[in-house]
């Protein structure tokens, strides 16, 4: 296996047929981004998100709600005790998770499968390059 090294991160193909609306996209390619590549987690505060992306606030809540349904992320809420003993919440920690496999296997209509007869063929010479053109049929 080759080790790359560098400022990229990599995303699977698949992530074209699990139905994301470019903000999802979005939101959910900056988490692959932002996540440690052995623990596929990362901690980027919603703000910094907004910012990063070019998102309102309101609009990435409603992103990351969507990707957690989805399955495409889990959220962990996480606290801190300030030094007045006070707590409040920081920043999720987000779990990027793997991607569903989906079977998008269409059959193929049934004249895929009858075999192909040929029918013509033409030769053409065009800037003395020759050209064949095969004309075929199924069934």
């Amino acid at each position: 296996m080759v080790r790359l090294k560098g400022k990229f991160f990599v995303m699977e193909n698949r992530i074209f047929e699990a139905g994301l609306d470019p903000f999802e996209f979005t939101i959910y390619a900056y988490l692959k981004m932002r996540a440690d590549r052995r623990t596929k987690t990362c901690f980027p505060s919603v703000i910094t998100m907004a910012q990063d992306c070019g998102i309102s606030e309101s609009k990435v809540r409603r992103v990351i709600s969507s990707l957690e349904e989805k399955g495409l992320i889990t959220r962990q809420n996480r606290f801190a005790k300030s030094q007045r003993g006070k707590i409040r919440q920081t920043s999720n920690l987000y779990h990027i998770q793997e991607l569903p496999v989906v079977n998008n296997s269409t059959a193929l209509p049934e004249e895929a499968n009858l075999p192909v007869q040929q029918t013509g063929e033409e030769q053409y010479t065009k800037n003395n390059t020759q050209l064949t053109i095969t004309t075929s049929t199924r069934g």
